[in-house]
């Protein structure tokens, strides 16, 4: 898992209606991490970029747990065998003007 808890700023767990976390969220809002800041850290977080309308934030999306398909025949089904975490990250940016905007996203997998 991410190494912010669940209330951090910027992490989100997907919605009960299936409603797109990154395409619901308000990006002007308090609960996006600016770049270069990390969820832990929110002021004094270091140089920012120049030359763009306003700075990057992001978000980590965590989109549960996927367990290996083919588990143990032998064991209970509470084992918690092989799986992976998986974890969209998305960023949003300006160039020069607000009015240039970029989004970009990642899926992170980590097994476990």
């Amino acid at each position: 898992k991410p190494a912010f808890p669940n209330t951090a700023k910027g992490f989100y767990v997907p919605s009960s209606d299936g409603t797109p976390v990154w395409n619901s969220v308000d990006w002007a809002s308090a609960n996006v991490v600016v770049y270069p800041c990390t969820p832990s850290v929110t002021s004094s977080c270091g140089a920012t970029l120049t030359k763009v309308s306003t700075q990057p934030k992001y978000i980590v999306e965590d989109l549960g747990e996927m367990q290996e398909s083919s588990g143990s025949l032998v064991m209970s089904t509470d084992y918690k065998g092989k799986g992976s975490t998986v974890l969209r990250v998305t960023a949003r940016a300006t160039g020069a003007t607000d009015t240039a905007q970029v989004m970009v996203q990642s899926v992170y997998v980590r097994e476990f």
